[in-house]
Protein backbone atom coordinates (compact mmCIF):
# COMPACT_ATOMS: atom_id res chain seq x y z
CA UNK A 1 0.00 0.00 0.00
CA UNK A 2 1.42 3.39 -0.90
CA UNK A 3 2.28 6.03 1.64
CA UNK A 4 -0.86 8.19 2.20
CA UNK A 5 1.18 11.25 1.19
CA UNK A 6 1.68 9.74 -2.27
CA UNK A 7 -1.88 8.56 -2.98
CA UNK A 8 -3.09 10.04 -6.23
CA UNK A 9 -5.98 12.52 -6.30
CA UNK A 10 -8.34 10.11 -8.08
CA UNK A 11 -7.92 7.50 -5.35
CA UNK A 12 -8.41 10.15 -2.67
CA UNK A 13 -11.61 11.31 -4.34
CA UNK A 14 -12.91 7.74 -4.60
CA UNK A 15 -12.11 7.13 -0.92
CA UNK A 16 -13.96 10.28 0.10
CA UNK A 17 -16.98 9.43 -2.00
CA UNK A 18 -17.05 5.87 -0.68
CA UNK A 19 -16.85 7.10 2.92
CA UNK A 20 -19.93 9.26 2.38
CA UNK A 21 -21.89 6.58 0.51
CA UNK A 22 -20.94 3.86 3.02
CA UNK A 23 -22.66 5.78 5.82
CA UNK A 24 -25.95 4.77 4.18
CA UNK A 25 -25.01 1.16 4.88
CA UNK A 26 -24.09 2.09 8.47
CA UNK A 27 -20.41 1.44 7.67
CA UNK A 28 -17.97 3.98 9.09
CA UNK A 29 -14.74 3.99 7.10
CA UNK A 30 -11.49 5.03 8.77
CA UNK A 31 -9.62 6.74 5.93
CA UNK A 32 -6.26 6.53 7.71
CA UNK A 33 -6.60 2.77 8.09
CA UNK A 34 -7.69 2.50 4.45
CA UNK A 35 -4.23 3.67 3.41
CA UNK A 36 -1.97 2.05 6.01
CA UNK A 37 -1.58 -1.38 4.40
CA UNK A 38 -2.94 -3.26 7.43
CA UNK A 39 -5.52 -5.31 5.53
CA UNK A 40 -8.32 -3.06 6.74
CA UNK A 41 -8.91 -1.68 3.21
CA UNK A 42 -9.30 -5.13 1.72
CA UNK A 43 -11.74 -6.17 4.46
CA UNK A 44 -13.90 -3.02 4.12
CA UNK A 45 -13.87 -3.05 0.33
CA UNK A 46 -14.85 -6.72 0.21
CA UNK A 47 -17.73 -6.06 2.61
CA UNK A 48 -18.94 -3.07 0.59
CA UNK A 49 -18.61 -5.13 -2.59
CA UNK A 50 -21.69 -7.03 -1.39
CA UNK A 51 -23.79 -3.87 -1.11
CA UNK A 52 -27.14 -3.48 -2.89
CA UNK A 53 -25.99 -0.03 -4.01
CA UNK A 54 -24.41 -0.25 -7.47
CA UNK A 55 -22.37 2.94 -7.01
CA UNK A 56 -20.81 1.61 -3.79
CA UNK A 57 -19.94 -1.69 -5.47
CA UNK A 58 -18.34 0.02 -8.47
CA UNK A 59 -16.29 2.38 -6.31
CA UNK A 60 -15.20 -0.54 -4.11
CA UNK A 61 -14.06 -2.45 -7.21
CA UNK A 62 -12.21 0.57 -8.60
CA UNK A 63 -10.44 1.09 -5.28
CA UNK A 64 -9.56 -2.60 -4.98
CA UNK A 65 -8.01 -2.38 -8.43
CA UNK A 66 -6.19 0.91 -7.72
CA UNK A 67 -4.84 -0.51 -4.43
CA UNK A 68 -3.73 -3.65 -6.27
CA UNK A 69 -6.01 -5.87 -4.18
CA UNK A 70 -7.44 -7.37 -7.37
CA UNK A 71 -6.43 -7.47 -10.99
CA UNK A 72 -8.96 -5.79 -13.23
CA UNK A 73 -10.06 -7.23 -16.55
CA UNK A 74 -8.41 -5.53 -19.52
CA UNK A 75 -11.57 -3.61 -20.54
CA UNK A 76 -11.79 -1.96 -17.11
CA UNK A 77 -8.11 -1.03 -17.21
CA UNK A 78 -8.52 0.50 -20.68
CA UNK A 79 -11.66 2.38 -19.61
CA UNK A 80 -9.85 3.70 -16.55
CA UNK A 81 -6.87 4.81 -18.65
CA UNK A 82 -9.19 6.61 -21.07
CA UNK A 83 -10.89 8.42 -18.17
CA UNK A 84 -7.53 9.48 -16.73
CA UNK A 85 -6.32 10.68 -20.14
CA UNK A 86 -9.51 12.69 -20.62
CA UNK A 87 -9.10 14.28 -17.18
CA UNK A 88 -5.48 15.13 -17.97
CA UNK A 89 -6.51 16.71 -21.26
CA UNK A 90 -9.20 18.77 -19.51
CA UNK A 91 -6.70 19.95 -16.90
CA UNK A 92 -4.12 20.92 -19.54
CA UNK A 93 -6.78 22.60 -21.69
CA UNK A 94 -7.95 24.68 -18.74
CA UNK A 95 -4.43 25.92 -17.96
Amino acid sequence: MPDPATIDPVTMKLLGKLKILAKHTKTNIDLVKMTDGSGYAEQILQELGHSDNEEIVLIALKLMNRMRLIEAPVDIVLEQAAEENERDSNIKGAA
